[in-house]
């Protein structure tokens, strides 16, 4: 669940615990079927997604592998990404994955998740994080 944090508009705390679910109520599991890392995996990749795979997929998970992620272009090679923004979404990841229960995300920094889950995740997956970082959106279209 997210709540703004009182006396201030741009913290939001979030709930990065909170489980992803299939449709059926079940809790989703990483694994090739469900996991954009798995598109992409090269040789240093492997064993990354080998220690997540299997574990139960939470807010922290998705959010993490979405900042994480470095899509590749039409050509096979991975997108040019100023080192500036990889230290900023390397941080904001490392940040996510050491939290406990509820985190607090600044605006811009919810805004960016955002964006990255919703490249980088399918429809089931986005439909419920989107919700958690962002619960006064009221349209479903692309701004």
């Amino acid at each position: 669940m997210m709540e703004e944090k009182e006396g201030t508009a741009k913290a939001i705390a979030v709930d990065v615990a909170k489980v992803i679910c299939k449709r059926n109520g079940t809790e989703m599991r990483h694994t090739p079927d469900n996991d954009e890392s798995v598109a992409w995996l090269c040789a240093d990749c492997t064993a990354k997604f080998k220690a997540i795979q299997g574990e139960v997929m939470t807010i922290r998970t998705v959010c993490v592998n979405a900042l994480d992620h470095i899509p590749f272009d039409a050509t096979g090679r991975k997108k040019e990404i100023e080192n500036k923004e990889k230290l900023k979404r390397g941080l904001l990841a490392e940040k996510i994955y050491k939290a406990e229960g509820s985190i607090e995300l600044q605006i811009d920094e919810l805004a960016l998740i955002k964006k990255l889950v919703g490249e980088t995740n399918d429809p089931i997956i986005v439909s419920q994080v989107y919700p958690i970082i962002d619960p006064k959106a009221k349209d479903t279209e692309e701004k």
